[in-house]
């Protein structure tokens, strides 16, 4: 196969749609953006990393949001590089993200992780670029009080 002169924009459009689907908790689309064999991998300082496995384990990573109200994921910085013979490609892009838990007032906790993203990407058989392993590294956190809707 050619090189896609496409990459970036779809590489972009595929890592917006992670931040998407994990803000709307909506697992089957984030199904969608990986391989069946895929992994996500998050690292806390040097505490051992929780791996989601396949399909089955991104049903983790919602989970993982059940207590938040609100999450809020903004990337940027994408940064890709394909790979010889235009299969697979390599990236990396910045995430803050927003983790908004309710009190019992109108005031609101953020927890809000700084990191960063390292990807692998590979097409699939309908030569759609999907998630082969994504890692994020959480560099440092931070807990504001917000308030929701203001």
């Amino acid at each position: 196969m050619s090189f896609d002169p496409d990459i970036e924009p779809r590489l972009s459009r595929l890592v917006a749609a992670y931040a998407a689907a994990v803000d709307a908790r909506d697992l089957e689309a984030l199904r969608r953006l990986f391989l069946s064999e895929a992994t996500l991998t998050v690292r806390r300082g040097g505490g051992e990393p929780r791996v989601f496995r396949g399909h089955a384990g991104l049903a983790g990573v919602i989970e993982a949001l059940a207590p938040f109200e609100l999450t809020l994921h903004e990337v940027s910085a994408p940064v890709f590089e394909p790979a010889p013979g235009g299969e697979e490609a390599t990236g990396a892009c910045v995430c803050v993200a927003h983790h908004v838990r309710r009190g019992e007032s109108s005031e609101a906790d953020d927890l809000v992780l700084h990191g960063r993203y390292s990807d692998r990407f590979r097409r699939d058989a309908d030569d759609t670029w999907r998630f082969a392993a994504r890692e994020l590294r959480v560099l440092w956190t931070e807990k504001r009080s917000v308030r929701i809707g203001d």
